[in-house]
This record gives C-alpha cells, sequence and structure tokens, in this order.
C-alpha cells in the first residue's frame, strides 16, 4: 500500500543550530519512507552564517526569502508549496522524540475523521475536551476552545489553533484562511486561533501519550509576546499577584493617554 505524501515545513530564522538538531531528529527516528515525503526549507531572510550551515542540509524545496517578513509570510509561502496529501508543520526548535510510526497513526487518524483538521502534539491542560476518538490504540482529544460571553477568543491560549508542531490537512487554509502578514506575531496567532476556533467542519485535536516533540529554543524566541504571557502567568499564580497586573495594567494606560 502506498502511503499518502506529507510535506514537512522547517520554518527558520537566524537559528541554524536548533534547525539542523530538529531536521537530523526527525529524519534519524522517522519510521515513513523518504519517498513519501517532501522536505520544504523555509527561511526568512536568515543570515549569511546561518545560510551556510543551512545550505548544507537536503531539502527537496528551498524557500529563501530576500527580506525578513515575519512569520506569517514564511509559513504561508511553505503552505502554498506543498504538494503532499497532509502537511507536518515545524518551526526550528523541536526535537523529534517521539514513537518512529507517529505519523503513520496520526495520518490514519485523519483519514479516518474527515472533521479533524489538524492534530497537535503538545499537551493543553487549560482547555477543555469535547471527546477522545481512538484510532490503531491509539488517543485523541477532540479540544474545546474557550470563549468569551461574545463567543470569541481573547488570547492565544485559549484558542484551539497552536503553532507549536502539528499536522494538518493540505486544504486546511484553503478553509480556515491563510496566516495573516504584516502584523506582529502574537496578533497573527491570535487571527488564525479566531478563524480556526469557530469551526464545526475542522476540528483541532492533540494526540495523547508520551512526548512526541520536545521544544529547545525558549531561549531563543523571536516571540516577546508569547514570553510576556508567560511572565503574566508566573505573576498571576503568586498570592497578590493580581493586584500587581491590575496596577500595572492601570499605570500603562495613565501612561499611553
Amino acid at each position: 500500500m502506498i502511503l499518502p505524501k506529507v510535506s514537512v515545513l522547517f520554518l527558520t530564522y537566524n537559528r541554524a543550530h536548533t534547525l539542523v538538531a530538529t531536521y537530523e531528529s526527525f529524519l534519524a527516528r522517522i519510521n515513513y519512507p523518504r519517498d513519501r515525503l517532501e522536505l520544504i526549507l523555509c527561511d526568512d531572510a536568515s543570515h549569511e552564517f546561518h545560510q551556510a550551515i543551512i545550505r548544507g542540509l537536503s531539502f527537496d524545496v528551498s524557500l529563501c526569502a530576500t527580506r525578513n517578513q515575519g512569520l506569517g509570510a514564511n509559513t504561508n509561502k511553505g503552505v502554498r508549496a506543498a504538494s503532499g496529501d497532509f502537511i507536518l508543520q515545524l518551526q526550528d526548535d523541536w526535537l523529534f522524540v517521539g514513537e518512529p510510526d507517529f505519523l503513520r497513526d496520526v495520518i490514519r487518524t485523519l483519514q479516518c475523521h474527515p472533521d479533524i483538521g489538524m492534530i497537535a502534539f503538545r499537551e493543553r491542560s487549560n482547555l477543555a475536551v469535547a471527546e477522545t476518538r481512538e484510532v490503531d490504540g491509539s488517543q485523541f482529544d477532540i479540544l474545546i476552545p474557550d470563549l468569551n460571553d461574545n463567543g470569541e477568543i481573547e488570547s492565544v491560549a485559549r484558542g484551539v489553533y497552536t503553532d507549536t508542531p502539528h499536522v494538518k490537512r493540505r486544504n486546511f487554509h484553503d478553509i480556515v484562511g491563510y496566516y495573516a502578514e504584516g502584523i506582529p506575531m502574537t496578533k497573527m496567532e491570535l487571527a488564525m486561533n479566531r478563524a480556526v476556533s469557530t469551526r464545526a467542519d475542522m476540528v483541532v485535536a492533540v494526540k495523547r501519550g508520551p512526548e512526541t516533540f520536545r521544544h529547545i529554543g525558549e531561549a531563543y524566541s523571536f516571540n516577546p509576546g508569547a514570553k510576556r504571557e508567560q511572565l503574566i502567568q508566573r505573576i498571576g499564580a503568586i498570592p497578590g499577584g493580581h493586584v500587581v497586573l491590575t496596577l500595572a495594567r492601570s499605570a500603562r494606560n495613565l501612561f499611553r493617554r
């Protein structure tokens, strides 16, 4: 039986050291025919030092921007170039540490459940689970977005979409829309979350079980919004933290006037 073709997007910018680890860990462990994988490099105009290292890796398609345009544009060009039946999207700082057969399991699940548009691999304990589905012994939780009283997503963490490693159908973005370009990363992620989280025909699932991808790039993150959100959560968790945050927001609003 011929397995579906999977396009693997490696999204990178000025992090050749973590990209090499992401690339090599994936190819060393994955149990999927190489001729059914399409490896696509999406480089957002990295500096020459990083490009020299990247050129030592073997990709089927190399998309190298001449100027930095942000994560939204960098991802869109890879999605549009993908010719596979499914897309595995990887930013350049995720080691593959999971079971070698994980991709086969995920593809079978997407084939068996047409309403699942995307499967992610990082626990989302802050979100409720609508149901758990099982395919060939693997379990997948269907996530429920945390909507406000107006039926909207207020923050990235409350939506079901995630830009952490995930597999999606090739037509996923034809249905929900592509990534917003020319805006800050956090706003881009929020826009995608709002587009995905309100659809009943394209639900998002998380694969249960042991860790599949391990994040190694926290110290090199280009997302200041995510770091700020993590700091806010840490402050809010300590006694009196919510009071401190309220005072800080009041002072910020006063300064802006």
